[in-house]
């Protein structure tokens, strides 16, 4: 009788571990398929703002077009003028196509006509497949591009009604990059905090939001000054760290790079700090142009570029991302109560 019920219970625990074994292989390759959504191409992401109408947007946009890119970025002050956002949409529209992917998020100067410039975006959302965003698009949202997680809040942005400038947008990032299984992951938004430029900004965001773009080994991509400045690899924001100064590096939790890219196709200010910091400026000091920044991501390397509207690079680097793959942290709570009931 004893021999019987251990022949049960040992082919219970069988089951118990096959039923196991199918339940993790799967939800790794699950995680796996999610991570690796880009690996069959490369995404090329230009990164710009503070932009305008005028014949220099129109020229920022025209590169953006020439260097073949797949997704272009805003980080806020689009049209700046009162009834200028049916304008900057058909700039849009004429260079880069009206389903040309693009996501933006809210700058200071979208005082005018904040909700028409967010129509379009929405608008733009729905006609193409490949971007999704959940959220409040350009203020609090979660958006998916090919593999590649873009997470946008707005710190600091007082002049737009129905957009707060303190809405828990540390801890938002702090919960959504944690729960996101790209290898690529990018904090975007408009204002910065005064070490974080090279202009005459003042303390404007905080700093729990660089800190938790950080933390989780997102890259921090914002505008608001007009130049352009990309730090080296840094181990803090706050207190800022330099890890190396060396072109290539590895991004990781607690190893990223910010980088302002403001020269949109607006005014182009003078550089006024020199920290050590800083591995590129451009800015009127340094007779710049407009430009952007090109980076080409693929699945764990990523290859960037600033380049002028002349046609000159001015800073280029290499990115390693060093995040694992890994599955949901809801997932695998999920899992572990499954686990749990089994062996009860």
């Amino acid at each position: 009788m004893m021999r019987i019920q251990g022949q049960k219970r040992n082919k219970q625990s069988s089951h118990i571990a096959l039923l196991l074994f199918r339940v993790f292989f799967g939800t790794f390759l699950f995680a796996s398929s999610i991570s690796t959504l880009a690996d069959y191409n490369s995404v090329k992401i230009a990164f710009t703002a503070d932009q305008g109408t005028g014949d220099s947007a129109r020229s920022v946009l025209q590169l953006i077009a020439d260097e073949a890119a797949d997704l272009l970025l805003i980080q806020g002050d689009l049209g700046y003028n009162v009834n200028s956002a049916a304008t900057w949409e058909a700039n849009l529209n004429s260079i880069l196509g009206a389903n040309f992917p693009i996501l933006t998020v809210v700058g200071n100067h979208e005082n005018h006509e904040w909700p028409v410039y967010k129509g379009f975006i929405e608008s733009r959302l729905n006609r193409i497949a490949d971007l999704n965003c959940v959220g409040n698009i350009g203020v609090k949202a979660v958006c998916s591009f090919r593999g590649i997680d873009v997470v946008q809040v707005a710190p600091g942005i007082s002049e737009v009604p129905a957009v707060l400038p303190d809405d828990y947008y540390s801890e938002y990032l702090d919960n959504k990059l944690n729960n996101s299984v790209a290898t690529w992951k990018i904090c975007s938004w408009h204002k910065n905090q005064h070490l974080m430029q090279v202009g005459g900004k003042s303390n404007q965001t905080g700093w729990g939001v660089y800190q938790s773009c950080l933390a989780q080994g997102a890259i921090v991509a914002t505008g608001h000054e007009h130049s352009y400045s990309r730090t080296h690899l840094m181990s803090n924001f706050q207190d800022p760290t330099i890890i190396h100064t060396n072109s290539h590096m590895q991004i990781d939790k607690g190893a990223s790079i910010a980088f302002v890219s403001g020269l949109g196709g607006h005014s182009i200010r003078p550089q006024l700090l020199d920290n050590p910091w800083w591995a590129s400026v451009q800015s009127a000091t340094q007779a710049a142009t407009h430009g952007v920044l090109f980076c080409d991501f693929a699945s764990r390397y990523a290859n960037c570029y600033y380049k002028d509207i002349n046609g000159t690079v001015q800073d280029s680097f290499s990115l390693e991302s060093q995040l694992s793959i890994q599955s949901p942290p809801l997932l695998l709570g999920v899992l572990a109560a499954i686990t749990n009931l089994l062996l009860d």
